[in-house]
């Protein structure tokens, strides 16, 4: 079954497949041409079939109407004909009835004798070719003239008519010979009683060019007369065609088997096609014994035809010809407003912001243009405001930039108050040793005790003021880290805008991709409509499919603008980033500034204390010998106090390196910072505002 059915399908799967290989190259071929003069091609080709359709109709109509009028004048001539021949046994019947009224009838059928020579007087008065007279058995009893029967020969006939007669009914018939075709009268012979039955009397007239002459339409056709197949007489016209064989079988055949009064056909008589009506004409018993053959030159029709469809080629060509001066107004009215937005949008492709089109209708057109503009406007307002925020972007950049050289120039001022710091504290360590020395050695001398006392009383002083220019410089430090991190908050709300107008500027690109995905599924249905009308929708599949490839090329520029949007957008977040980094690293220093500015009090506390112990030794050394033990103690603390601060400065130290790499990385960051925004304005500064 499903061989079957595959075999089956097999050549319809062909024809589909020759039917898209004919649509794709029809496509090809018409694809090279601009949609205006493909909307004029197909128009044209509309408007010439339907003028080649209607030019066909009232072509078939002329012809049908002129043939019907020419079978018809034939028809109604061939019945006239026919009333001619039904005038002619009315005649023959009525001159055959006063015959056999005079009193001379009977009397030569009572006596048995007539006057020829009267008789033919009379049969030439009455203008006929025979006469003859039977008596009561229907035997001739008098003859003059050629009558059109020999009952003799013919019993059937002789019986049907005496039977007639008998009943006083006249009769008419045509009888034919080798010659001639005649029409024949027989009336009932009446008494003196006026009873019929008394014999018969019968009148016979020939059918010949007497006949034909007396036609009303004699110069209009070619007349013939025919017994049979053989021709008798024509008229002038007629007889050109007497070696023409007009009566066949298949004619005898049609009237022999069929109750048909006439025939009208074409024949073909020397090359020219003729119209040929046949009349038969008909015995006693309805079988055809002759015909009258008229013949008409088909000339004035196939000159009135010929005379119609010049008529029918000049108005076809003013007709299209007009017609084409209307296709090209209205293609130019499509293509003109369809040009201007096609122009307008390669500018805004190249970043010509200040196109605008003005609609000279009031069709879809002008829908189109107001979009247009309104779309353009749109996006000249978001580049606008992108170059506003990538020069607040750059300004603050260069700003960061500013505040992080001001905060590098602090952080080394307080890397130097660091250094001197580990300077005094490392030479207070090394006072504190040789105070510790001078101790083991206070015996011998108050005075190089009071003077190392003084020594230390004058060192703690300047490693207290080293503290205090320490700590101002670390609470510069922190101001100017604050006013960055502001900075950078200030920086992220403008970036954070920025990300909103692109948020918007991605709205509205996505509403003109949904409206060319709408427009590319509209084509897509139009071109399937069209292919479901056959070949009538083919110019609406061509229509459609350039709607299509204008909404591709609609895509690749929103695919170029979406591009430059997601590069700014990537710009953008690599900008944040960088700044939460140094914003990061800057909460980070701060922190590490805060633990120096408390280990910088913490010192200063215990240079303090230090200093009020040296000014006690000082007061005490001369006068307190003996308290070198507590001194002694005294100093241990403050030998250990002093490899803290020792300890305390190193790590001052250290975190001031820190804080200049931090520094240097905030100094990068906006760096980049900086470059980001360049780039972004170069690459706004591509549209023409």
């Amino acid at each position: 079954m499903f061989s079957f059915l595959k075999i089956i399908t097999k050549p319809f799967l062909y024809l589909v497949r020759l039917v898209k290989s004919l649509d794709r190259f029809v496509i090809k071929i018409l694809g090279r041409l601009k949609i205006g003069k493909r909307i004029m091609l197909f128009i044209l080709l509309m408007i010439i079939t339907i003028v080649g359709i209607s030019s066909y109709q009232i072509y078939n109509s002329y012809l049908n109407t002129l043939e019907n009028n020419e079978r018809e004048k034939l028809q109604q001539d061939l019945r006239v004909i026919s009333n001619q021949l039904e005038q002619r046994k009315i005649e023959v019947s009525s001159i055959a009835g006063s015959l056999a009224k005079m009193p001379l009838a009977r009397k030569i059928i009572y006596d048995m004798e007539y006057d020829k020579t009267y008789w033919e007087y009379i049969m030439g008065q009455l203008q006929v070719d025979g006469i003859e007279i039977r008596d009561f058995d229907f035997e001739s009893v008098a003859r003059v003239g050629n009558v059109g029967v020999d009952f003799e020969k013919n019993n059937e006939l002789k019986q049907k008519i005496v039977d007639l007669i008998l009943s006083g009914v006249d009769v008419t018939f045509f009888t034919h010979n080798d010659k001639y075709i005649q029409v024949n009268a027989v009336s009932s012979v009446i008494d003196e009683f006026r009873i019929p039955g008394l014999g018969g009397i019968m009148v016979s007239k020939f059918l010949g060019s007497e006949f034909i002459k007396l036609l009303p339409f004699n110069d209009e056709y070619g007349v013939q007369l025919y017994y049979n197949q053989k021709l008798i007489d024509s008229n002038q016209i007629g007889s050109n065609f007497n070696d023409v064989a007009l009566i066949t079988s298949d004619i005898e055949n049609t009237f022999n088997s069929g109750s048909d009064s006439y025939l009208i056909c074409k024949r073909e008589i020397n090359g020219e096609i003729y119209s040929v009506g046949y009349l038969p004409i008909k015995n006693f018993f309805g079988k055809p014994i002759g015909y009258i053959v008229l013949i008409q030159s088909r000339a004035g029709v196939v000159g009135k035809i010929n005379d119609m469809f010049r008529q029918i080629i000049i108005n076809s060509l003013v007709i299209i010809g007009i017609s084409s001066l209307f296709v090209l107004l209205i293609t130019q009215s499509i293509t003109h407003p369809l040009n201007k937005v096609i122009g307008g949008a390669r500018q805004v492709s190249q970043g010509d912001l200040r196109v605008t089109i003005e609609a000279d209708s009031k069709d879809q057109f002008l829908v189109l243009s107001d979009n247009f503009n309104q779309m353009v406007a749109n996006l000249k307002n978001v580049v606008s405001s992108l170059l506003y925020s990538s020069d607040n972007v750059y300004k603050m950049s260069q700003n960061l930039s500013a505040s992080v050289q001001e905060v590098s120039a602090t952080s080394e001022e307080v890397a130097a108050t660091s250094e001197k710091i580990a300077l005094g504290a490392e030479e207070q360590a090394t006072k504190t040793k040789e105070t510790e020395k001078l101790l083991d050695n206070i015996k011998k001398g108050a005075e190089d005790v009071s003077e190392s006392s003084a020594k230390i009383v004058e060192v703690v002083d300047n490693v207290q003021k080293q503290s205090i220019d320490g700590l101002d410089v670390i609470k510069k430090a922190r101001n100017h880290m604050g006013k960055t991190l502001e900075e950078l908050d200030l920086t992220n709300e403008v970036i954070d805008n920025l990300r909103d107008s692109i948020d918007q500027i991605n709205t509205i690109i996505e509403a003109i991709n949904y409206i060319n995905e709408e427009t590319t599924l509209l084509s897509f249905n139009a071109a399937i409509e069209a292919a479901r009308a056959g070949e009538a929708g083919r110019g609406f599949a061509i229509v459609a499919e350039e709607i299509r490839s204008l909404a591709n090329r609609s895509n690749e520029s929103l695919d170029n603008i979406i591009s430059i949007f997601r590069q700014i957008k990537d710009a953008m977040q690599q900008v944040e980033d960088a700044m939460d980094k140094s914003r990061n690293n800057i909460k980070s220093s701060d922190q590490n500034v805060v633990d120096v500015y408390k280990a910088l009090e913490e010192m200063q506390n215990v240079v303090e204390e230090a200093k009020n112990v040296s000014i006690e030794i000082a007061k005490q050394a001369r006068s307190q010998l003996k308290g070198t033990e507590d001194i002694d103690k005294v100093v241990g603390e403050i030998t250990d106090i002093a490899e803290d601060n020792l300890s305390g400065s190193r790590q001052a130290a250290q975190m001031n390196l820190e804080q200049s790499k931090v520094i240097e990385e905030v100094a990068e960051a906006a760096d980049d910072l900086a470059d980001m925004a360049e780039s972004l304005q170069n690459m706004i500064k591509k549209f023409k505002l």
